[in-house]
């Protein structure tokens, strides 16, 4: 898994050398295009309503080698979730894992029922909605992971990880792609 967080880097850190280093030629098999956006399925304006599966799999880290890693809808990172601020959020959350997990919603403030902290364990097979409001003025860049008792560094060391990115309530972004670059 720590390989899997190296390819992710290896694009940037050809950007940032140091004066000593050669120039690393990235392939463009490995320029990142990002992260798909989880689908909102909900037809009720400012509800955003998505399904997230953690479950073990493998991912080719290096050509023709397969690694075992645990993965939310089969991705190492995890699906983009796209909010803005005011939006009810509803995530179908289903454990696939072979081992009680939760997902946390690392910075945001919400319920304490909602949070996936250790106090509100999903046990391997089972399912919990995670529903909260996304509150004034929260608009940033946040993660979502793992948040179980004593397994957490594990669990986030095998690819259960991903990003949250919160829109201001007016940001003329948030309907587009204008930040994303355009895939290869």
């Amino acid at each position: 898994p720590i390989y899997a967080c190296l390819l992710a880097l290896a694009p940037v850190a050809a950007q940032h050398q140091h004066p000593s280093m050669a120039p690393v030629k990235i392939p463009l098999a490995m320029t990142p295009v990002g992260p798909p956006v989880l689908e909102n399925v909900s037809t009720t304006p400012h509800t955003v309503e998505v399904t997230l599966t953690a479950a073990p799999t493998q991912v080719s880290l290096l050509p023709g080698v397969m690694t075992p890693v645990y993965a939310y809808n089969g991705r190492v990172p995890g699906p983009l979730l796209e909010v803005h601020e005011g939006d009810r959020v509803i995530v179908h959350f289903h454990n696939d894992l072979p081992e009680t997990t939760t997902v946390h919603w690392h910075g945001l403030h919400i319920p304490a029922v909602a949070d996936g902290s250790p106090f509100n364990p999903v046990a391997p097979g089972h399912q919990y909605d995670y529903v909260f409001t996304i509150q004034p003025g929260t608009a940033g860049t946040y993660w979502y992971h793992p948040h179980p008792d004593a397994t957490t560094g594990r669990q986030i060391a095998n690819g259960l990880a991903g990003a949250i990115v919160v829109r201001a309530a007016d940001d003329p972004l948030g309907q587009g792609d204008g930040e994303r670059a355009p895939a290869p």
